[in-house]
């Protein structure tokens, strides 16, 4: 995702341009390394620069407006910059969809995890899915996992003969990204 973010630099109050901002220091929270973005001015004391995020980012970093400002609270402009910064929220869902094939008793579990609505497809952000299957009593009839993931989506089956055919069954979803785990709760009716 691209983004411009912008900063307002002042002197004494009043708006400062024609500086060249430079970064002191511009760091991942999370595992994800950058580079430092370069830093335009816009005009009437605004500066610019472009912040490529991912939905799992969190930056941290100082500006240094330049020698011309004269405070060095008006001069140092410290940077705290998020996803969500961009789109209003981090609205992150998971969706499992079950298919149960009662004629050879084996389930397929296709997994996703959308956020803000849009299916996340970059797999190098995605690390790992289990997915535990409980009978309508909550007891743990087996697990499913893997690593592999097609443009963002886990495809998974395994042979179900303990599924009861036109009940209710839960899942218990743990998807691990490279920077958290998300859980989630679903429910299903094998059909026949």
């Amino acid at each position: 995702m691209s983004n411009y973010r912008t900063i307002y630099i002042t002197d004494n109050g009043a708006a400062k341009t024609g500086l060249f901002p430079t970064w002191t220091m511009l760091k991942s929270v999370g595992t994800i390394n950058q580079t430092q973005p370069t830093i335009e001015e816009i005009g009437g004391g605004w500066y610019r620069f472009i912040a490529n995020l991912n939905p799992f980012e969190h930056w941290v970093g100082v500006v240094d407006a330049g020698s011309s400002v004269s405070s060095d609270s008006e001069r140092y402009i410290p940077i705290d910059l998020r996803f969500s910064d961009f789109d209003g929220s981090e609205d992150k869902e998971i969706y499992v969809t079950p298919i149960y094939d009662a004629d050879s008793d084996t389930l397929t579990l296709l997994a996703f995890l959308a956020i803000n609505g849009k299916i996340l497809n970059d797999n190098s952000l995605l690390t790992s899915i289990s997915i535990g299957v409980y009978n309508h009593a909550h007891s743990l009839l087996f697990t499913l996992s893997t690593s592999s993931f097609t443009n963002g989506v886990a495809v998974m089956s395994q042979s179900a003969p303990a599924l009861i055919a036109n009940v209710g069954h839960y899942l218990l979803v743990t998807l691990t990204t490279t920077n958290e785990v998300i859980t989630a709760n679903e429910s299903f009716v094998s059909m026949q």
